[in-house]
Order: C-alpha cells, then sequence, then structure tokens
C-alpha cells in the first residue's frame, strides 16, 4: 500500500522531542525501503501552564512529501472444510418376485414391445411365437426365459432398437402387436 502526505501546518505538540532539539518526523517501518525521516529545530519547551506560555503557532511553510510503501500482510484463506459425510441408511430391498416352478435368476422388468416382420432369425431360426428379440449383452441367444404374463420364449433374435431391458415379441397380426404397445414385465432366466 502505497502512502502520500504532505506536512504542511505542522504542530509542536503534534511532534515528538528526540533529545537532541530535533523533531523526528517518521515511523520506523519494517519495509523494503528506507524510512524518510526528517528533522526540523525544536520549538522552545512548553509550560504547564497554558497562561505563562502559550501553545506556538503552526511552523508554516514546511511542506515534505512523504511516501512509505508498506508491507501488506494477507492472511492465507483457511483451508477448504470438507463437506459431511453423508448419510446412508441401509435400506432393505423388497426381494425379487418369486417366479413360477423351473425358472432361475430374476432379471427385473423388462420393456416388452411386439414385431411382425416374417423372416429369419439371428440365430438362423424362422419366426415364431415362442421366439423373442433379446440385447445379446443382457440374454444369451439361444436362452430360455420366462416373461410373467406371456410364459417361457427363447431369445433368437436381436434388433438395434433393442437395448439393455427390452425384449420383443413377434406375432404375425400387426394389428395384435399396435394393441400391445409397450408394455413391462417381470424376466426371470430358465434355472440351470
Amino acid at each position: 500500500m502505497l502512502l502520500g502526505a504532505f506536512v504542511r501546518d505542522v504542530r509542536a505538540a503534534d511532534l515528538v522531542a528526540t533529545g537532541h532539539h530535533e523533531l523526528a518526523v517518521g515511523v520506523d517501518l519494517p519495509v523494503s525501503r528506507p524510512v524518510l525521516r526528517f528533522s526540523m529545530p525544536v520549538v522552545p519547551a512548553l509550560s504547564a501552564s497554558p497562561a505563562v506560555a502559550p501553545v506556538p503557532e503552526p511552523v508554516q511553510g514546511v511542506e515534505v512529501p512523504l511516501a512509505v510503501s508498506l508491507p501488506v500482510e494477507v492472511e492465507a484463506p483457511p483451508p477448504p472444510v470438507a463437506p459431511p459425510e453423508p448419510i446412508v441408511q441401509q435400506v432393505a430391498e423388497d426381494p425379487p418376485p418369486a417366479g413360477p416352478e423351473g425358472t432361475g435368476e430374476y432379471l427385473g422388468s423388462f420393456k416388452v414391445t411386439c414385431y411382425a416382420l416374417q423372416g429369419i432369425t439371428f440365430s438362423g431360426a424362422p419366426v415364431a411365437l415362442d421366439g423373442v428379440a433379446v440385447d445379446p449383452a443382457v440374454i444369451d441367444i439361444g436362452a430360455s426365459v420366462y416373461i410373467d404374463g406371456l410364459g417361457w420364449k427363447v431369445a433368437r433374435d436381436t434388433g438395434r432398437l433393442i437395448i439393455d431391458k427390452t425384449i420383443d415379441i413377434w406375432n404375425p397380426s400387426r394389428d395384435w402387436c399396435i394393441q400391445w404397445g409397450v408394455q413391462y414385465h417381470d424376466v426371470w432366466s430358465a434355472a440351470r
């Protein structure tokens, strides 16, 4: 920080005598440059009674530029405070629904859609009512699955829109597929 000042009207009462009949104006500050100091003759000592010796008039005409560079101490910001650990409650999940006899692992709730195209499936077999299209990353081609409400089906086909937990059932009637729409059903793998 740079302080600039001009000393104009200096009163003797505002100055401190150094004992050598000089007044020292300036402050010893821990700065990188020397402190600006100057001195002037001391006004004769004042008596304790203002009636005996009046306060002297200000010294006129003294103009001293004063510029001192003070070190600025900046406190380091406090270290960041870590947010409190979240409270995690252990919630007992409902057990997966039990499938009918012969089912194995519960695979979850799947989006079930319908298609009515004719042709050969990914497995090489023709389309059939017992075949479904699946995402091979979720259900292996050739695996048997049980779809709640539809029964046992065999994963025989794939499709570019069959992603993650989606199963596409086949039906020869386009109208039946449109009426089916999109439904969600629980799916189990076959017991091993």
